[in-house]
C-alpha cells in the first residue's frame, strides 16, 4: 500500500505526527477565503480508524504556541498549496514510514513566533527531503513555504500569502533598528492587506521577525555593488526592489521616513502605484534644515499621494515645508497593548522610588536636564534612584553628548544613585520598566535644531504601563501626555520647574495609580496598535 505524506498537526502546545494512507488534499473554502490545508483519505481506499490515529515522536515534539497544519515529507504523491495551487511531486513510500531524522532536524530549524510569524535560524539547510509547509496564523493569514533541491542545498523559497489580499510594501533603509517597535506594529497587525518588507539592510530579526521580507544586503556582493551603482545614477532606483514589487503585484508603497519616501518616488512611478510617506521626527526637523532636502521634499510633496504625520504639530511643520494641507493626515503610532500590561504604581516599603529615563544619547533628549533635576531632589530625599536605559550610537555627536551626560553625573556627585543600563533589546526594556515608578523624559529642541517631530514612543509605552510621566511642552507630546491628568509637562530646559514637578510626584505617591489609569485609558483610545492598524488600512483603501 502506498502512503501520502505524513501530516503534522500542530495544536496549542503539542507537535504530533499522523500517518494516513495515500490521499488527496482538500482545499475547503468559506466564501472566497482559503482555509487550512487538510489531508483526507482518497475516496477509493478504505482506511481503518486505528491506522489514522495520531502518533507522538520525541524527535519532533516541540512546544509550539500557535495552531497550524503541516504537510511534510518526500512521501507525497501530490500536494496543493491553497494560495497558488502549487504542486509538489515527490516519491512514494510504503505505509507506516515515519519522517526521517533529517526532516526532524529541519523542523527544529523552524520557529513559530508567538504572534504566528514564521522565522528560521538559517537560510539554508543540507537535507534530503522536500518539504511543503502550510501554516495558518492567528490573524487568518496563510503562510506557505517550500524547500526545494538546489544542487546539494535546499533553499527556502517564500510563497507567502498569495491570497486575495492586496499587498502593501513597507520600504525603509534598515529593518529594523532596536527602537522601531512602532513600525513593526504596523506590519504585524495588518488584517485587510498583506505587508511585505523592502529594506537595504537587516538587523534585530530575532526581536522583530517577519516572514515576507527582502533585503538588498542578502544579494551576492557583486550584484549588490551593481544595484547600488545603478541606483546612484538613477536617483536611487533599485531594479531589485522593482522586480520584487512587479512580481508580487504590490498595490501600494508605504515609505517610512521622509528621505526614504523621496528615494522611492521613481520606484512607485515606474510601477504605477500610489505611495504613502510617513515622517517621524529627524526627517521633519534636522534634515529639513538642509537646502538640498528642502528641494527634495518639495518634489516628494508634489508627487506623493499622501503624507502622514504623528500629530498636529508635525502636520503644521510639514505644511510649512511646502506640503499641501489636504495631503497631510495625522496618524498616531500604535503600540502592542497585549504585551504591555497595566501595573498600578504604589510605593514599596523599604525600597527607593525608582525613576526611569530611556532614550538614545542625543541633545534633543535632554538627559542632562533630567540628571540636574534628579540631583536637586536627591539632596533632600535619599530614597530615590535613577536608571538610564540607552547609550550613544556610532555618530560623533552622540559620543560627544554621552561625555556631557557622564560629566553631569560626576559633577553633581550622584554616581551612587544613577545606574547606566546601556542599550537593551525591546523585551528587556519592557521588563526593566516594570520595576520603576516614574518616567522622566525632557525632550527639547537640540542645539543642532533636531526635535522629536512628534512624540517619543517610549512616552506612549510607559503611560500604557501605568507610570506617571514627567515631560515637556515639546512638539506633539501634549497629545500623548495629558498635563495634570496622566502626568506633568514643563517648559523646555526649565530645570527649576522640572525639579518642582519631580519632587511633587515623589512626595505624592497616592497620585501614581490615578495618573497611571488615566494614561492607560488615553493610550487604549488613541494609540492601540490594532485600532491604529485598522485606521491605517482605511487610509490605504482610499488610495487604491
Amino acid at each position: 500500500m502506498q502512503a501520502f505524506p505524513a501530516a503534522l498537526k500542530i495544536r496549542e502546545h503539542c507537535f504530533c505526527l499522523c500517518i494516513v494512507p495515500r490521499t488527496c488534499v482538500d482545499r475547503t473554502t468559506v466564501g472566497s477565503k482559503p482555509k487550512r490545508l487538510i489531508a483526507i483519505p482518497a475516496p477509493e481506499q478504505t482506511v481503518p480508524r486505528s491506522q489514522q490515529r495520531e502518533y507522538s515522536t520525541g524527535a519532533i515534539r516541540k512546544s509550539k504556541p500557535n495552531g497550524a497544519d503541516l504537510v511534510v515529507g518526500k512521501h507525497a504523491d501530490k500536494a496543493f498549496c491553497p494560495e497558488r495551487r502549487m504542486v509538489q511531486r515527490c516519491k512514494r513510500a510504503p505505509l507506516g514510514n515515519f519522517l526521517p531524522k533529517r526532516s526532524c532536524r529541519l523542523l527544529n530549524d523552524l520557529q513559530f513566533h508567538p504572534k504566528g510569524v514564521l522565522a528560521r535560524n538559517s537560510e539554508r539547510s543540507i537535507i534530503n527531503d522536500s518539504v511543503l509547509l502550510s501554516m495558518k496564523t492567528k490573524s487568518s493569514r496563510e503562510v506557505c513555504l517550500s524547500w526545494k533541491l538546489n544542487k546539494k542545498y535546499y533553499t527556502m523559497q517564500h510563497m507567502a500569502d498569495y491570497t486575495e489580499k492586496k499587498i502593501v510594501a513597507h520600504s525603509l533603509h534598515t529593518y529594523l533598528f532596536r527602537t522601531g517597535s512602532w513600525i513593526y506594529s504596523q506590519i504585524i497587525n495588518a488584517q485587510k492587506f498583506h505587508p511585505i518588507v523592502l529594506a537595504t539592510r537587516k538587523q534585530n530579526l530575532d526581536v522583530f521577525p517577519w516572514h515576507d521580507a527582502y533585503f538588498l544586503s542578502d544579494l551576492f556582493p557583486l550584484r549588490r555593488f551593481f544595484e547600488r551603482e545603478y541606483a546612484k545614477r538613477t536617483d536611487f532606483y533599485y531594479p531589485f526592489f522593482y522586480r520584487i514589487l512587479r512580481r508580487r503585484k504590490a498595490a501600494l508603497l508605504h515609505s517610512h521616513f521622509g528621505n526614504r519616501g523621496y528615494f522611492d518616488l521613481k520606484l512607485k512611478e515606474k510601477l504605477g502605484i500610489p505611495q504613502v510617506t510617513m515622517f517621524y521626527g529627524h526627517d521633519a526637523s534636522m534634515m529639513a534644515r538642509n537646502p538640498l532636502w528642502q528641494r527634495r521634499y518639495h518634489e516628494l510633496f508634489k508627487r506623493c499621494e499622501l503624507i502622514l504625520a504623528e500629530g498636529n504639530h508635525m502636520r503644521n511643520v510639514l505644511i510649512g515645508l511646502g506640503a499641501q494641507p489636504e495631503k497631510v493626515l495625522v496618524y498616531h503610532l500604535g503600540i502592542d497593548l497585549e504585551s504591555i500590561r497595566f501595573i498600578p504604581r504604589k510605593p514599596r516599603i523599604g525600597e527607593p522610588v525608582k525613576i526611569l529615563v530611556a532614550s538614545t544619547f542625543r541633545d534633543k533628549k535632554g538627559i542632562t536636564y533630567c540628571i540636574e533635576a534628579f540631583a536637586n531632589v536627591a539632596q533632600k530625599y535619599k530614597n530615590i534612584h535613577l536608571s538610564i536605559i540607552g547609550d550613544a550610537g556610532n555618530s560623533a555627536r552622540e559620543a560627544a553628548y554621552k561625555k556631557e551626560v557622564l560629566a553631569a553625573i560626576s559633577n553633581r556627585h550622584v554616581s551612587d544613585k544613577v545606574t547606566l543600563l546601556g542599550f537593551l533589546d525591546y523585551p528587556a526594556f519592557i521588563q526593566e520598566a516594570q520595576r520603576h515608578d516614574i518616567f522622566l523624559s525632557h525632550s527639547i529642541v537640540g542645539a543642532d535644531g533636531e526635535t522629536e517631530g512628534g512624540a517619543p514612543v517610549t512616552l506612549i509605552e510607559m503611560s500604557a504601563y501605568g507610570m506617571p510621566v514627567l515631560s515637556t511642552l515639546h512638539c506633539d507630546i501634549p497629545e500623548v501626555i495629558l498635563d495634570g491628568t496622566s502626568g506633568f509637562l514643563v517648559p523646555e530646559k526649565d530645570v527649576a520647574a522640572l525639579t518642582e514637578r519631580l519632587e511633587f510626584l515623589i512626595t505624592h505617591p497616592e497620585l501614581w495609580e490615578q495618573m497611571g489609569r488615566a494614561g492607560r485609558k488615553h493610550i487604549e483610545a488613541e494609540y492601540d496598535a490594532k485600532k491604529q492598524a485598522l485606521r491605517l488600512e482605511t487610509i490605504y483603501e482610499r488610495l487604491i
